[in-house]
């Protein structure tokens, strides 16, 4: 007989337009905890999905007959994206350590979710789970830049779940109004990390139109926010406008003392697109720059709620 662990845990679950997925991912989830926790909650998080969240909440509930989990379901009213969508479930659960899924996709052995608990008592305040084999090239290429450029010991790579424990979700939950980007946020919080990685299966991964988007935006967001990359980038445009200035200026001289004939227009022309490309790039990491703050600042609530149910 398996001795139960007494912590309470929570798990929060994001849903965006996956709702297909959504009750054999909470049937495999629940089988787990309720295996080996007295207690526990899910809160499932609804960003504006099509679909109907909560039949599949109370169908699971029925069906699986937990009676020592508590499901809840948060609908947002808008489409927020999944960073806002999950601080709204981790400013709903209460549970001693806080599990986080980011997506549907059932990829690892079902005992990986309690392994992750088992490390993170030992000692860890934030594990993942990290996938062996990462199924976005895009991906790749993002966390190579991210890394590189990323001012903290702690890297970052493609997660598919993690475990919080309190004081880490307390932690973070003070480091920033705004939660940008979760996992830089993690590894600059000054706590203990693990990575745990696993052999995960082949799976086709779908993303649909809007969410390719948002991870677009959310890397070239947190590219620009927590990496050095665009003041490196200004930089190299502004010292290459310098060394093309001082080019010009000793062609100029050169024309001057050797009496040549001077021809003017295209030196000039080559000389006013360079210079104008370079300002422009310039501008367009300031642009970015001051987009994030009037977003982050004046123009944007943390997330709405719609409702709020208990299953």
């Amino acid at each position: 007989m398996i001795e139960k662990e007494k912590n309470f845990i929570s798990a929060v679950v994001y849903v965006h337009q996956n709702e297909d997925e959504l009750y054999p991912f909470l049937k495999m989830l629940v089988g787990v905890l309720d295996r080996h926790f007295l207690k526990y909650e899910i809160i499932c998080v609804d960003d504006f999905s099509d679909g109907d969240c909560e039949e599949i909440l109370k169908k699971c509930k029925e069906e699986e007959g937990s009676k020592k989990g508590v499901f809840s379901l948060i609908r947002l009213g808008i489409y927020h994206g999944m960073e806002a969508a999950m601080r709204a479930g981790m400013d709903l659960a209460i549970g001693d350590y806080v599990y986080e899924f980011d997506g549907l996709c059932i990829d690892f052995e079902p005992e990986l979710v309690y392994e992750l608990y088992q490390h993170c008592i030992s000692g860890r305040d934030i594990v993942s789970a990290v996938p062996k084999q990462n199924v976005f090239p895009s991906s790749k290429l993002f966390y190579r830049v991210f890394n590189r450029n990323f001012a903290s010991a702690n890297k970052i790579s493609t997660e598919t779940f993690r475990i919080l424990s309190r004081r880490a979700v307390n932690r973070v939950g003070n480091m920033s109004i705004v939660v940008s980007y979760r996992k830089a946020l993690y590894a600059n919080s000054g706590l203990a990390l693990e990575q745990v990685v696993y052999e995960n299966k082949k799976t086709e991964k779908r993303l649909n139109q809007e969410t390719r988007r948002y991870r677009r935006e959310m890397a070239l967001t947190s590219i620009v926010l927590y990496t050095d990359t665009a003041y490196r980038f200004t930089l190299m445009l502004a010292l290459l406008m310098i060394l093309l200035v001082g080019c010009i200026a000793a062609y100029t001289v050169v024309i001057f003392l050797t009496g040549r004939p001077v021809e003017g227009w295209t030196t000039t022309m080559l000389f006013l697109s360079v210079g104008f490309l370079g300002i422009f790039g310039i501008l367009t990491v300031m642009i970015k720059y001051l987009s994030l703050i009037l977003e982050f600042v004046l123009k944007k609530q943390s997330y709405l709620v719609e409702t709020i149910r208990k299953i």
